[in-house]
């Protein structure tokens, strides 16, 4: 049996838990993935060299669906605390094929500390 997770702050408990699972079902949908592109094409539209990126908190992702329809072949990334969300979000960004390499993939965890063997550097210029 497995012991219950203990949350470092309450903001994780509250995304981890009920509120975070419930999100899913009101932030999801064609309606929502059309703003998203919107949205990013004209945030992104001086924006050159994109080649990968990684989003804290990703939900299903669907900010990622739309930055992978706008950039195709972006590298993405993410970490999701809610376990059904993260469940979902593997549909998107593939799950890590081995965590104790782990290296910015999924990860649904209430630690969300980790460390990277590979240095990434963003740089965006218009």
């Amino acid at each position: 049996m497995t012991a219950p997770i203990q949350f470092k702050t309450e903001q994780e408990a509250f995304w981890a838990g009920d509120f975070g699972t419930q999100y899913i079902a009101r932030n999801q949908g064609d309606a929502l993935l059309a703003s998203n592109l919107d949205f990013f094409s004209k945030a992104l539209r001086s924006a050159r060299g994109i080649t990968n990126c990684i989003e804290f908190g990703a939900n299903i992702g669907m900010n990622l669906k739309a930055l992978k329809l706008l950039h195709p072949g972006l590298d993405t990334h993410a970490i999701e605390i809610n376990a059904e969300a993260a469940k979902q979000l593997a549909d998107v960004v593939p799950p890590p094929s081995d965590l104790q390499h782990f290296n910015f993939g999924i990860y649904a965890t209430p630690d969300l500390g980790f460390r990277s063997h590979q240095r990434r550097t963003h740089t965006y210029q218009p």
